[in-house]
């Protein structure tokens, strides 16, 4: 969701912007249905089971922050958003802040459906993306 918005907000025409903007409407749909059906599984077998999914996402967000590091999708990212290659450096702020918003909006989800998920219990590495501060935005 969080790549599809900022998709959207660097669009360079308006076809790109109506792909993006699709695109979250289907991937809100797809996080939707499968959030209702975890929430209703935690909901009814009990706090055991959602700290057993705990558990379980503990090792997906080691998967996820390895592939955080991986700069290929992010060096993309802040070209596109900094405006070309010279301005890669501003664009990369510009990916810090989806990076963070990405593992807030993570932890908020978690949350919602009955996993007490924080930056103390995630799994190593993906903390370090909340600590960023955003800067402040650019005049337009």
């Amino acid at each position: 969701m969080v790549l599809c918005r900022y998709g959207e907000a660097y669009a360079h025409n308006p076809a790109e912007k109506y792909m993006f903007r699709r695109s979250m409407e289907d991937k809100a749909r797809h996080l939707a249905y499968g959030m209702a059906h975890v929430k209703y599984a935690c909901d009814e077998k009990g706090e055991d089971y959602a700290l057993g999914l705990s558990r379980v996402m503990r090792g997906a967000e080691g998967d996820q922050a390895k592939e955080m590091r991986d700069p290929v999708l992010w060096e993309a990212l802040a070209i596109v958003f900094g405006g070309g290659v010279g301005h890669m450096a501003e664009g990369m702020e510009t990916v810090k802040v989806l990076q963070k918003q990405y593992i807030e909006q993570y932890l908020a989800r978690m949350q919602w459906i009955g996993i007490d998920k924080n930056a103390e219990n995630m799994g190593p590495g993906l903390a370090d993306y909340l600590g960023i501060e955003e800067p402040a935005p650019a005049g337009g």
